[in-house]
Formats: C-alpha cells, structure tokens, sequence
C-alpha cells in the first residue's frame, strides 16, 4: 500500500475493518487460517511529514523484532549478519507490512489487497538482482527459485523469503495475504449525489483465479510453503 484511497481501496479497509468492526475481522481471520488465540496488533510509527496524508508511517524493514518479548538480541544479530553477509540490506530495509500482529509466539506479516493488478510489482522492482536472487535460494533451498521470483509477483516472494529468514533463525512467522473483496470502488460527491469514479471491485472468484496464476508463476502451492504462508483470507469489504 503506498496511499490511503478515500473511502476505497486496501490500507482504507484494513483501517476499517481494525477499527470499527475488530471482533468480525479477527473472527474470520482466525477461522481462515485456523488458528486460535489472542491478536496482538503492532502500532505503525508517527510520521511528522508534511507530506504524508494522515501522519502515520507503515512499518519497515525488521525493526519491529525488538518489540517482541519472544525474541531475543541473540536472533535479531544473527539475522543482521545473515541479511549483511548476502549483501541484501536494502531489500530487507525496504519492506513494508500493512499490518503486524501475532498470536501466542507467531508473528504474522499481513499483505492486504483490494483488487488483483495490486499483486502484480511494479515494473521498477523487476529488474534481475544476482545478490537477492542468491539469498532466497541460499532461504528455500526445498524450492526451485528461478528468476520468475524476482518478476511480476516479486513482492510475495520477497514476503515468503523474509518469512523463511525468521524461521530460520527460531523466530515462528508467516506471511498473511489479506484480500478484500468489494473493496475498490471510488467514489466522490458530485451535485449532492455518490457517483463511483473507478470501480475496480474483485470477487473471490477472481481473487482465486489470480493467486492460482501468482502461485503458478512462481512455481509453488500452497501446501509447499504451508509453514510460511497462511491461506488466503477473504473478507468482503460489504459486510457479508
């Protein structure tokens, strides 16, 4: 997510949905990703900008590691070493969550969209990197990481090697794909009157048509990195 869409769009639902519906939004998370427990919410940090819309700033890179009472100095240094040593800091740095949040000692990496061309990276992220492309072989030595994971779905394999870097290293984490449907339908008032600007509304259906060809693209299923990636969770932005 890089801006609050007015009333639209995937960080405007995750707000939404974590402020005035807590309860249900928890409830169907946990019943996708069939997992009991307490939700402990990170904060996102202040952001003073004068150029950021609401004054808030999503968290970065692996910071929040030192928030956690289940992890210790000890793993958070070998981490640093490891991230350090295959020359990919600022890849690491440069992540964004949507959300943190953990339930007994995992912690889950939350990835929120609202409409499926939001899976897809951006073409400046594309390019090939030899140290990147080492470093989630060197993490998924069980997977066959090519090239593909460095293209169009890039930022779900960057999540699910992060994800394999914490586990690595004794840190439990998974990375949670949120998807919300009808949820993009941008709208303004025009004459007195809500009139939809840009309706890009997706539905379950091609939600799953999507994260079938994600999945395909980079050469894994769901059950292949069951102990990184969550199943999918769906809410429907309309309530129902």
């Amino acid at each position: 997510m890089a801006k609050l869409g007015y009333g639209y769009g995937s960080e405007f639902q995750l707000l939404r949905f974590m402020g005035r519906h807590r309860q249900l939004f928890e409830a169907k998370i946990r019943t996708q990703i069939h997992e009991e427990g307490e939700f402990c919410w990170l904060d996102f940090d202040f952001n003073t900008s004068e150029e950021d819309f609401i004054g808030d700033e999503e968290r970065c890179g692996l910071d929040f590691l030192n928030e956690l009472p289940f992890v210790n100095m000890e793993q958070i240094t070998a981490i640093k070493e490891d991230v350090s040593a295959h020359g990919v800091a600022r890849m690491v740095a440069r992540q964004s969550w949507d959300a943190i949040f953990t339930i007994h000692d995992t912690i889950y990496l939350v990835e929120a969209k609202a409409h499926c061309k939001e899976m897809i990276t951006p073409e400046r992220t594309c390019s090939i990197n030899a140290e990147i492309l080492s470093f989630m072989k060197y993490l998924l030595p069980d997977i066959e990481v090519d090239e593909a994971w460095l293209g169009d779905y890039y930022q779900l394999a960057n999540r699910i090697a992060t994800t394999a870097l914490l586990n690595k290293h004794g840190i439990k984490t998974k990375t949670l794909c949120l998807f919300f449907t009808n949820g993009y339908n941008k709208r303004a008032i025009v004459n007195d009157a809500i009139r939809s600007l840009c309706n890009k509304n997706t539905s379950k259906a091609e939600f799953e048509t999507a994260i079938s060809h994600e999945m395909h693209s980079l050469g894994i299923t769901h059950e292949s990195v069951k102990h990184l990636l969550t199943p999918p969770v769906f809410i429907d932005a309309l309530g129902e």
